[in-house]
């Protein structure tokens, strides 16, 4: 979530299909039970947005495909590609 000021800039569902189907996939190095879990996570960030129920339809549309996208290895950027090396060896 990005803040300006006190307010939260809003949730929406393309920002929450963006971050499932392209963020997390590109940056993110997660554990099998944190990617399990990420859906649970992002919807209550979209519960304390207020719970729209455009996002919660999207978070539900984009979960399922999570843990195929977080194992696709061509969607991981650079940087994530060196730290996960690095890990490795």
């Amino acid at each position: 979530m990005e803040f300006v000021g006190e307010r939260t800039l809003w949730w929406s569902p393309a920002r929450v299909s963006q971050f499932l189907t392209q963020w997390l996939p590109r940056e993110a190095i997660l554990s099998d039970a944190a990617v399990e879990a990420m859906p649970e996570v992002v919807r209550a960030w979209t519960m304390r947005q207020g719970g729209h129920p455009a996002v919660l339809r999207q978070i539900d549309h984009d979960a399922p495909r999570l843990p195929a996208l977080m194992a696709d290895e061509s969607l991981a950027s650079l940087n994530k590609r060196l730290a996960l090396a690095a890990r490795e060896g």
